[in-house]
């Protein structure tokens, strides 16, 4: 898959068990209206790249290879965009749970921050229940301008960054956060300016 788009308006759930690869460093999931990952703790969703042989159905690599190509090609991180929840995102409709995320988080090469990250809000308040990062290629969240979502139990390892890059002006709750080998196991403020009322 390339780049899927929820409308503004419109709601989708993916159902437990689902596996979807992503085909490009461009690839990334842009939520305008609701986004519900509906996995289970028998069943999580699974949100990876083309290359990664270890998803799918089977417990066998070779039965997962989507490409075709054997052990040719390998997932690394950033390999794909990631989620973007932006600021007309359907937050109530939006809860993200039992889903693994993994070698998302394509950086940019900014020189801020805030349009990297395996998960990107702008002024969004979705919610993260057992959902793990893995292998970002930047940050595990960015939390950009007045996002103020929810995350419990989610666990972010072996990103190549801050497993938070947070605005000063969001707000977000966190309860039983794991971090596991991360660029650090601190946060990074994205904000570049702030007034002399802040």
């Amino acid at each position: 898959m390339n780049n899927l788009t929820v409308k503004k308006g419109a709601n989708l759930t993916l159902e437990p068990g689902l596996v979807i690869k992503f085909a490009s460093r461009h690839s990334r999931i842009f939520v305008n209206g609701g986004l519900a990952l509906a996995g289970t703790a028998a069943s999580k969703i699974t949100l990876t790249h083309l290359s990664d042989d270890n998803a799918g159905a089977s417990s066998t690599p070779t039965d997962n290879d989507t490409e075709g190509n054997g052990n040719a090609t390998k997932p690394a991180a950033g390999d794909w965009g990631g989620l973007q929840f932006n600021a007309t995102t359907n937050d109530a409709f939006s809860k993200i749970e039992y889903t693994d995320i993994l070698y998302a988080g394509t950086s940019n090469n900014s020189s801020y921050y805030e349009n990297d990250g395996a998960v990107l809000l702008y002024s969004a308040a979705p919610t993260f229940k057992n959902v793990n990062i893995n292998q970002s290629g930047s940050f595990g969240f960015t939390f950009n301008n007045v996002s103020t979502p929810v995350l419990e139990n989610v666990a972010i390892r072996n990103c190549t960054w801050d497993p938070f890059a947070i605005s000063l002006f969001a707000d977000p709750t966190l309860t039983n956060i794991t971090l596991v080998q991360n660029g650090s196991n601190g946060i990074r403020i994205i904000d570049r300016t702030i007034g002399s009322n802040a």
